[in-house]
């Protein structure tokens, strides 16, 4: 395995060049293992990883794009300016919060208690008439 990278001391980003596993290695899960370590190493540092998803080594560019997403990168759509590189894993610190969820309104929470009902009869955990009666409850 080989794992290309750049980082100065002192800078808040480090760019990946190159992650290769040999050929005879591949399929037993040590690029995710080495991603794995590496993204945490960036985070326990305050480090942003930058890197452009290529097919220069053989791998579908789509493919190892989709990868990377499952290890945190996101497209570098010019939203950081430190690098020219295509994707970034900014550091838990730049990380964009996640959206609150919105809750359930009523109407929702009923149409999903009575999409259950449906398939709990249809599966046999329930009788028909024990989900009407629950049904007749709620109107």
């Amino acid at each position: 395995m080989r794992i290309d990278m750049l980082h100065r001391d002192g800078e808040p980003t480090a760019v990946l060049s190159r992650i290769a596993v040999d050929a005879d290695r591949r399929g037993q899960g040590l690029a995710d293992t080495a991603m794995t370590e590496l993204t945490g190493w960036a985070d326990s540092h305050g480090i942003t990883l930058a890197l452009t998803a290529s097919g220069d080594f053989g791998a579908s560019p789509r493919r190892l794009r989709d990868w990377y997403g499952r290890h945190g990168f996101v497209p570098n759509r010019g939203t950081d300016h430190r690098v020219t590189e295509s994707m970034v894993r900014p550091h838990p610190e730049e990380r964009p919060a996640p959206p609150a969820a919105r809750p359930a309104t009523a109407a929702e929470s009923e149409a999903a208690l009575l999409a259950e009902l449906d398939t709990k009869v249809a599966d046999g955990r329930m009788s028909a008439a024990e989900a009407d009666a629950i049904r007749a409850m709620l109107t």
